[in-house]
């Protein structure tokens, strides 16, 4: 019930429109001539974010059945549970260390680079999925990608660098 209130709480609280600078250029000139500014923004739906939410708590409740020692697990599955429980802990473990880590991330880069509602919006998009990506590498996936323009998002320089380049680079 607390996850619920907390989701339908972030869903109708995640709404933000900010302006883009030009920059001191030409281009921004321009802009500022014609009263033109760049606006980006975002919302969520509502309805699918707690169905999402929802569907995402009932699989984490099923793992942790499945991982829980005490757990009455018909006896068929209680062979497997051995095997499992470790590596689904340690994975547990992980991606809890990889969300305090980004929620610290959140706070110290809102405390001191200003702009805090700016701020966590780009981290609130951005931060799931540099997790993601770091997690993944580091569970040994391979992704391919290539950047083209700005990204618009946290993103550490040597991704960057690596990312833009004329072909697809390989991140493992």
């Amino acid at each position: 019930a607390l996850w619920l209130l907390a989701l339908i709480g972030l869903t109708l609280a995640a709404r933000h429109t900010f302006e883009i600078s030009l920059g001191e250029n030409a281009l921004g000139d321009l802009g500022d001539l014609f009263g033109a500014s760049p606006k980006i923004g975002f919302t969520t739906d509502v309805p699918l974010s707690v169905f999402v939410g929802v569907v995402w708590l009932a699989g984490v409740l099923v793992l942790a059945l499945l991982v829980s020692r005490g757990a009455p697990l018909p006896a068929r599955l209680l062979r497997f549970q051995a095997s499992v429980r470790p590596a689904a802990y340690a994975m547990v473990a992980l991606l809890l260390a990889c969300v305090v880590i980004g929620v610290v991330v959140a706070l110290i880069v809102a405390a001191t680079k200003g702009h805090a509602r700016e701020t966590f919006a780009v981290i609130l998009l951005g931060i799931p999925n540099l997790v993601w990506l770091a997690l993944t590498i580091g569970l040994g996936a391979t992704w391919n990608g290539r950047v083209e323009g700005p990204f618009g998002l946290p993103m550490p320089h040597v991704l960057d660098e690596v990312l833009r380049t004329p072909d697809v680079s390989e991140l493992n």
